[in-house]
């Protein structure tokens, strides 16, 4: 097999090959070079190969040849592994491939969100290394749009929001997934943030559930944040503008608020409103 990959890589014959029922690795083809007489090393590059063949092999199937090759983590230098975004390293750390470390979440981190999710899921220890100076706003995002991820992972992230989703950063995906994944938790984000994720993601169907959340909250301070969500809101910053109340409770329940305070008028059974 050694020599079958140097000249043609881990191509689709050999997967079909590896993955047949009773297969078993012979590192050459001769009948005496079976994996208990390969060397250390030829074992290792051969594993990492296999480890490495994420386009030919699922994850799963490639853990397995590597156990059969008999490595382990010492013999599995982590600079060489190419992560992808599969479950490669839930299937390693399943199978003992790999320590639980830094290193390693930090190494498969660069595939994404998708290499991480089921080591997470999978290796509870895993978890101490979810923080704000190892998470990308890419990572973030996917986190927060995971609705299988753990919540205590997305309570860490609500609990340190401003490191996670730092105030300078415009990223439009990495807002709306917070906004979305806020109002899925009953999350009461500051007015500040709010008015941070309305700036970035304007999204009215994220930030109207936010806001009502804030009761008493001063008239023109609530405006301001409303006119960034674009019709019929945007009226609001121009008196005797008239327009549509929203459907829906959470836009009913702001413009009375509005009234409230004297910023709108409503009229025709609370369905219009007037800026004053």
């Amino acid at each position: 097999m050694t020599e079958y990959i140097e000249h043609f890589a881990v191509d689709a014959e050999l997967a079909g090959h590896l993955t047949a029922q009773g297969a078993a690795i012979q590192t050459h083809g001769g009948p005496s070079d079976d994996v208990d007489e390969a060397s250390g090393p030829l074992r290792a590059s051969l594993a990492l190969r296999l480890l490495n063949a994420h386009e030919e092999l699922e994850a799963a199937h490639r853990a397995d040849l590597a156990i059969q090759l008999g490595v382990g983590p010492s013999d599995l230098p982590l600079g060489e592994l190419e992560p992808a975004p599969d479950d490669l390293f839930a299937e390693m750390l399943d199978r003992g491939l790999l320590n639980i470390g830094e290193e390693a979440f930090d190494r498969f981190a660069t595939a994404g969100w998708m290499s991480l999710s089921q080591a997470l899921a999978r290796h509870i220890e895993l978890r101490q290394f979810v923080s704000a100076s190892r998470m990308s706003e890419a990572l973030t995002q996917g986190l927060l749009e995971d609705d299988k991820a753990a919540s205590g992972l997305h309570d860490r992230v609500f609990a340190d929001f401003d490191n996670f989703i730092a105030p300078s950063s415009q990223e439009v995906g990495l807002h709306r997934a917070a906004a979305r994944r806020a109002v899925k938790r009953g999350e009461k984000l500051s007015i500040a943030r709010i008015s941070r994720i309305a700036n970035v993601a304007p999204d009215q169907d994220t930030v109207i559930p936010l806001l009502t959340a804030h009761q008493g909250l001063d008239g023109a301070r609530l405006v301001e944040i409303l006119t960034k969500l674009g019709a019929p809101y945007d009226k609001l910053q121009t008196a005797d503008e008239e327009g549509d109340v929203p459907a829906g409770d959470a836009a009913a329940t702001l413009f009375n608020r509005l009234a409230a305070t004297d910023r709108v008028k409503l009229m025709k059974k609370r369905t219009r409103f007037k800026v004053l």
